[in-house]
């Protein structure tokens, strides 16, 4: 053998020695993390035998936090939506949690807080008026008929209240101004007709047309004879009017400093009562992965440090979708080196994490290390390569959550087929 072929040999020996040895390093870490994650996950059940009171844990996990945020990794998840409202009659059971805020349009509960505190109104046309598509579900549903039963015998103290926080649906905050408006003769025939398309034709209006609107309408607005009420529907217009006159990257920084503002108005409204705030992922996410976007939950940390956040995540399978006939979209497992991917190793199908109550070293590293994890909003979009970048996020988790609720699996939420 001459010494070019021996030197070839040698190099390849030792790259094989150094693959021995790094795999040989790597597996007892990834074992030992391991090790660590079935320890510190808390298991929990979706089984409707199984009493929420298994939330118990929640008592170390909240504390005295006030406001709760609950986030979903997407919109149409059973899974997400199925154990958040079991944790949320937890909190409104045993921690004296008083307020719900959904990501919907602010205004359109009006019907449900009317349902579940004891009127006479249809549960369906109730959820319909919420104006979120995946709100729409069976799972909400059966949460809605829990809360008018928890409700009952109550005083109007001691009962729970549901809002929206969003200012992009303005249909039932229009309607209570035209009321106000025409009550104190202030309503002309042409801001009447505007405030009709505004509400009707947000998207066909021009964007000087908006803004015509908004300046007739602010001349007409007597602040000194309205409620405070009134004077916050006022107020979601205008932010309404300003997000859909802005620029996409304006409309979307402007959204989350909007929703934090309105759900920092109603903790106040509700004498600071506890609340929870429902909403995606990445809205009520106390850190962002982008420095040209603050968050909604960014907003709240700021205004209240107790701010508690629950993010969800998961490995694989379908997710409910806006798209027609409400098909699916299928997500195989989560890419390698994402933190689902790992988290899905678990010997637990669904479980809690708590990252302030982790005390490994290395567990504690790797939710403290960036990395990605699932991310999709309300467009969803297939589970393929091209759209890797869209169904993930590159974040640190324990910045962006306090906690996590993890499911290896996901499977659509059933949509309601029938409405009043």
């Amino acid at each position: 053998m001459n010494k070019k072929s021996f030197g070839k040999l040698f190099i390849i020996a030792l790259l094989f020695c150094c693959s021995f040895v790094t795999q040989g390093s790597e597996k007892p870490d990834s074992l030992l993390l391991l090790k660590q994650l079935n320890s510190s996950a808390i298991p929990i059940s979706l089984d409707s035998a199984v009493n929420n009171e298994q939330f118990s844990f929640l008592n170390k996990s909240i504390k005295e936090s006030r406001i709760v945020g609950l986030g979903e990794a997407t919109h149409g998840t059973h899974e997400f939506m199925k154990g958040h409202t079991e944790i949320m009659k937890y909190l409104i059971s045993n921690m004296n949690f008083k307020v719900i805020v959904f990501e919907s349009g602010y205004g359109g509960t009006d019907l449900l807080n009317k349902y579940i505190t004891g009127e006479n109104v249809s549960i369906n046309k109730a959820i319909y008026n919420i104006g979120f598509l995946n709100f729409m579900n069976y799972d909400i549903l059966s949460f809605i008929k829990w809360l008018k039963e928890y409700n009952t015998n109550k005083t109007r103290d001691e009962q729970v209240k549901v809002y929206g926080c969003d200012s992009q649906f303005v249909r039932y905050v229009v309607d209570d101004l035209l009321k106000f408006l025409q009550q104190h003769q202030s309503l002309s025939s042409e801001l009447k007709s505007r405030l009709i398309d505004l509400r009707d034709k947000l998207s066909e209006t021009s964007k000087k047309e908006k803004l015509k609107t908004l300046k007739l309408l602010q001349s007409s607005f007597n602040p000194l004879i309205a409620n405070e009420e009134i004077k916050q529907r006022m107020e979601i217009v205008i932010q309404c009017i300003d997000v859909a006159t802005s620029s996409t990257l304006g409309s979307l920084l402007k959204r989350d400093r909007y929703m934090a503002q309105n759900c920092d108005w109603l903790f106040n409204a509700n004498n600071q009562r506890k609340m929870v705030i429902y909403a995606h992922n990445m809205h009520i996410a106390k850190a962002t992965d982008n420095s040209m976007k603050k968050l909604m939950g960014q907003y709240i940390s700021q205004l209240h440090p107790d701010f508690f956040v629950i993010g969800t995540g998961f490995s694989q399978g379908s997710v409910g979708t806006k798209r027609k006939n409400y098909t699916p979209a299928f997500y195989k497992e989560a890419i390698n080196n994402s933190y689902d991917f790992f988290f899905a190793k678990c010997q637990y199908p669904s479980y809690f994490l708590d990252f302030s109550l982790i005390n490994n070293t290395e567990l504690k590293t790797f939710v403290s290390t960036k990395s990605l994890s699932r991310n999709t909003g309300g467009t969803l979009y297939e589970d393929i390569a091209t759209n890797e970048k869209l169904n993930y996020r590159k974040h640190v988790l324990d910045k962006s959550y306090d906690a996590l609720l993890f499911f290896k699996e996901s499977s659509p939420t059933q949509k309601m087929s029938v409405f009043d």
